[in-house]
């Protein structure tokens, strides 16, 4: 689940999504501001009547160069929509509940040719899983067993191979990963045999490596164990234990799959980043050649490359690298200005660390660890709340946020210092509230409100001139879906 953005200023505020993706069409006619629409100004995290973003929306994924994401139109309500990134291309997948229905989408995943979603029907039908190719027709219920209402689950797709899995429960059972190949017979509870005193730690996704799945779950006793499964119930076992869930609900574990091997940080205080290669004798903490450091900030995967931050409390934050194993952990260089934890993202294969001293780019060694610019003040601080980057030829994407006044904006860079520049409107505005920077195709697609269209998606290509709102949703009222996950990378 996303963070929910806030609405803190006028004009150009609240959730601002961005992808790249292969071409734009030509901007549609502005229309004029009437006065009826304007950006809220709450401070919090309340959402006006306009809005059609809660708490519970899902992240959109991309297909090769097409983008599906959860918007609000009045006729249809909310409902599954795609993109190209042309204005023609911008269109509704599929009203999977006629007209202006109170429905919700609550999640969105992708494999290679196909979304799925859960979708919540308040006619009592419950939470359903659907399935789309991107083509109406396409758009249908996934056949599951005929199941009870239960609001809160199924939840945490994961397609890997040619299996969906997700967590579920049903009427009097416990909670458990499940599969579904798309038919009745094939969706099935893969963990019974865990026994009554396991379940799926809550909110921590999976990560499949190699058509392989792996998940934690935890005892009642509070223990947490990592799993694996080949999407049978003989072939789901455990690992080995992490250790306790020491930090409760403030942290959870992050899984990441690099190759055959998955990383995670357990979230337990004062434990390094741990590494699996799917055996017991292979589930171990990843040994750091300097020791007494803490993990603050990934794993990440970016390039084919795995980074991730430590930290003591005598010296600045240090960047490593690792492929899994203790040789193959090193330290990539220390980040002097980065006396807090740096947030981590990937623009193509370029790491960016944004931290409150500056922003980064590293390509993996210690000399293409450069600063894109340094900041001298504290006006400037992380990349907040969802850090996200794109690259684009040799133009670098980023949000960065600002203090005095509170807001974000999106910025572009050559890779230079000099070439590091807040990207402008042609009419000289900065775009404001950034957030899922992603790269598809040949362009720049994000959302943001204009104080005249609402919450609305437009596309870049880095210059003034060729930032341009690419279409219209919801007119004078706001779509806002969640922040863009880019599943090709």
């Amino acid at each position: 689940m996303t963070d929910k953005p806030t609405r803190n200023f006028r004009p150009l505020s609240s959730l601002f999504l961005a992808l790249a993706l292969g071409c734009s069409g030509a901007p549609p006619e502005q229309e004029p501001n009437t006065g009826e629409h304007s950006s809220a100004s709450t401070g919090d995290s309340s959402y006006d009547e306009r809005d059609s973003r809660k708490p519970q929306d899902p992240e959109p994924v991309t297909l090769g160069s097409t983008v599906y994401f959860v918007a609000h139109e009045e006729s249809t309500g909310t409902e599954l929509w795609r993109t190209d990134g042309t204005h023609e291309g911008t269109r509704l997948v599929r009203d999977m509940g006629p007209g202006p229905n109170p429905n919700d989408i609550l999640e969105l995943a992708a494999s290679s040719d196909t979304v799925y979603l859960t979708r919540v029907d308040y006619d009592g039908s419950g939470i359903r899983l659907w399935k789309s190719d991107g083509t109406t027709e396409g758009t249908v219920p996934l056949e599951v067993p005929t199941r009870e209402f239960n609001y809160d689950h199924p939840a945490l797709l994961v397609p890997c191979g040619d299996l969906l899995f997700f967590t579920n429960e049903g009427p009097g059972e416990k909670p458990g990963i499940w599969r579904s190949n798309g038919t009745p017979g094939g969706t099935v509870s893969l963990t019974t045999a865990a026994g009554p005193d396991w379940s799926p730690y809550e909110g921590v996704r999976p990560a499949c490596a190699n058509g392989t799945l792996f998940f934690v779950g935890k005892r009642t006793t509070g223990t947490l164990e990592l799993w694996k499964s080949d999407g049978t119930p003989g072939g789901t076992v455990g690992l080995g234990s992490l250790g306790p869930d020491s930090l409760g609900w403030m942290y959870r574990p992050t899984l990441v799959a690099l190759g055959s091997r998955v990383f995670f940080n357990p979230a337990l205080d004062g434990q390094p980043l741990w590494t699996s290669d799917g055996t017991s004798a292979g589930t171990h903490p990843l040994g750091y050649p300097v020791q007494g450091m803490t993990l603050t900030r990934g794993p990440i995967v970016v390039g084919g490359a795995l980074y991730f931050t430590t930290q003591d409390f005598n010296t600045p934050t240090q960047l490593w690298t690792s492929d899994g194993t203790g040789a193959g952990t090193r330290l990539v260089t220390l980040v002097p200005e980065a006396h807090s934890p740096p947030d981590l993202m990937a623009a193509g294969d370029t790491l960016i660390l944004a931290a409150a001293g500056g922003i980064y780019q590293s390509d993996g060694t210690s000399e293409g660890t450069t600063f894109l610019f340094r900041q001298m003040t504290a006006q400037y601080t992380q990349m907040q709340p969802a850090p996200t980057a794109a690259r684009r030829g040799d133009q670098l994407f980023f949000r960065v946020w600002e203090n005095h006044p509170a807001s974000a904006s999106l910025w572009v860079s050559d890779g230079t210092t000099a070439g590091t520049t807040p990207l402008l409107t042609a009419q000289g505005q900065r775009i404001q509230e950034p957030f899922g920077i992603t790269r598809a195709g040949d362009q720049v697609l994000f959302w943001t409100d204009d104080g005249v269209h609402g919450m609305e998606p437009w596309v870049t290509d880095g210059t003034p001139a060729g930032t341009h709102l690419l279409r219209d949703i919801r007119h004078q009222n706001a779509s806002e879906p969640a922040h863009l996950t880019n599943v090709e990378g």
